[in-house]
């Protein structure tokens, strides 16, 4: 299963309750979770954790280098809002195949696209910059049952790649 978010930030006009979150997506089969969200944390306790898990690195999401658009102004507004629109989506008996775009980031679209079968799915991040990243918080208990590889256009290349685990 899939959950892929691609719709604006919060409620206008101060975007309360948003997530600075476009494009991300969460991910469970049948035995779980395998990506988490950041979720809201909590309203009262910690200020700056607060902060941290509205923001675009709490998020399974392509992140820009650059400074995010949204600035958050108070514990539930932002500053602004960001557009992202879903672009295409296709099913066929086997796969779905859908894409969405967002300039939440300051000079830069970005593109996501994703080919869910059963057996597997391929997740495509696209900039109109080269300074991005695919931010994922993954499940600990699952990381075995996760293969991810990268694909340089630069070198026509694919590396499999091993998750680096990151204890806070």
């Amino acid at each position: 299963k899939v959950i892929f978010k691609y719709g604006n930030l919060g409620m206008p006009p101060l975007f309360g309750h948003g997530h600075l979150n476009p494009l991300s997506i969460n991910i469970s089969d049948d035995a779980g979770l395998l990506t988490y969200d950041s979720s809201t944390y909590s309203y009262i306790n910690d200020p700056d954790l607060r902060k941290f898990f509205r923001s675009s690195v709490a998020q399974n999401m392509p992140l820009r280098y650059l400074k995010e658009k949204p600035i958050q102004e108070s514990l539930f507004s932002w500053s602004s809002d960001y557009q992202s629109d879903l672009i295409s989506f296709f099913q066929f008996d086997d796969a779905d195949i859908f894409s969405a775009e967002t300039n939440a980031f300051s000079g830069s679209r970005i593109n996501r696209t994703i080919i869910h079968k059963k057996e597997f799915l391929v997740i495509i991040d696209e900039s109109s910059s080269d300074k991005f990243s695919s931010n994922w918080h993954l499940m600990d208990t699952r990381l075995s049952d996760v293969k991810f590889y990268q694909f340089s256009k630069c070198e026509y290349d694919l590396k499999i790649l091993k998750p680096e685990i990151k204890k806070s």
